[in-house]
């Protein structure tokens, strides 16, 4: 999938939203609020997160809401992957 970051940065906002209805919102602000999207590469669409704990605990904990919302969002069946981004 070719897209630009304009149809990305849609993407994963609507993948947000859907993750926002799932979690609590404490724990959304905490982990999903800063994040970007920054590439996608065959099925994998890479998300910038902050740190190395949030990239840690987005996958362990959340990587299957994650991957479902991005079906939902696309009908694509998505990974995603997150790296930290310094500021």
């Amino acid at each position: 999938m070719s897209a630009t970051i304009t149809e990305l940065t849609i993407i994963w906002e609507s993948a947000l939203k859907e993750i926002e209805n799932r979690i609590e919102p404490r724990i959304f602000d905490s982990f999903f609020r800063n994040t970007r999207v920054l590439r996608i590469n065959d099925k994998t669409l890479t998300v910038a997160v902050s740190t190395t704990t949030a990239a840690t605990i987005i996958k362990n904990k959340f990587g299957d809401i994650v991957n479902d919302a991005l079906l939902q969002a696309t009908g694509t069946d998505f990974v995603a992957d997150f790296v930290v981004e310094s500021a």
